[in-house]
């Protein structure tokens, strides 16, 4: 189990393809929701018709009638600071910020050891270049969805990532991770099936 927030972001810079290991998170807070979302709600005013239809007499018209077959989303919020300087874990490993752990390089995929606004503009460049999507996700590693922890780690997709100053040392970083499908995967999966 792991109890930092990792966040891997593949990006293709142009000239090659880096992964981005953000984790030094700081101080965070993190909230794990599922949005439910029915893909057949009461708005559908046909199909429900015939479903009433099938229901015994007696039933109140007020109760809705839902089928969860897979609508809505997992979603992970983080609030964490992010400071300058390398930041270490409790065992005094530095904690990586871009596609480096050494502190003492800087370029535009690593800041391990930059200052808190080098930090931001690092992520978030990897988030304008990058992106995220079902074709390319990202992974979120913590608690129990880890390498080490008894869940997988989640293929996600960011929604307004923010950072906020806090102080000359210090960027508040907010933003959501909801959990997606990595459709390279599982493409690559239905061609294997295929052959």
């Amino acid at each position: 189990m792991s109890e930092s927030f990792t966040l891997t972001i593949p990006a293709d810079f142009g000239n090659s393809t880096v992964e981005g290991v953000f984790e030094a998170f700081v101080n965070p807070q993190d909230d794990d929701e599922v949005r439910t979302g029915y893909l057949l709600d009461s708005g559908l005013d046909q199909a429900l018709a015939i479903l009433r239809g099938l229901l015994e007499d007696g039933e109140p018209d007020r109760k809705g009638i839902h089928l969860d077959l897979g609508g809505g989303t997992h979603a992970i919020g983080l609030r964490a600071d992010v400071n300058s300087e390398a930041t270490e874990d409790e065992n005094g490993n530095v904690l990586q910020w871009g596609s480096s752990n050494d502190p003492t390089q800087f370029s535009a995929t690593t800041a391990t050891g930059g200052t808190a606004l080098q930090k931001t503009q690092i992520f978030q460049h990897y988030t304008r270049v990058a992106g995220a999507d079902s074709l390319t996700p990202a992974t979120l590693e913590y608690g129990e969805y880890s390498t080490d922890g008894v869940l997988e780690p989640l293929d996600v997709v960011f929604e307004q990532p923010k950072f906020e100053r806090k102080s000359a040392d210090t960027y508040q970083f907010t933003g959501t991770f909801v959990e997606t499908v990595d459709l390279n995967r599982s493409l690559d999966g239905s061609k294997q099936t295929e052959a």
